[in-house]
């Protein structure tokens, strides 16, 4: 059976003010059966990021970006999976 996982990409500024992505996954991981399932969460979990990076400015949060990837591909490097 066919099931989708969140890819998330943290655009941040480093120290110097240059931008830098870090690539993450939900943890726990969780996996969403339809791809309306994962889109939704991914609109949850992206507005959750952004609200709760603004309680942590020194992180330097400048977006989050999420795509629901087939869980099999998974198994490659996150930063070939462009979103």
């Amino acid at each position: 059976m066919k099931t989708f996982i969140l890819l998330i990409m943290l655009f941040q500024l480093d120290p110097d003010g240059n931008p830098y992505t870090a690539t993450m996954q939900e943890s726990p991981l969780r996996q969403y059966n339809t791809l309306a399932e994962c889109e939704s969460a991914a609109a949850v979990k992206r507005d959750t990021m952004l609200k709760s990076s603004k309680k942590y400015p020194d992180l330097m949060i400048m977006d989050v970006k999420i795509r629901c990837v087939d869980s099999a591909e998974a198994d490659f490097d996150p930063t070939l999976i462009h979103i």
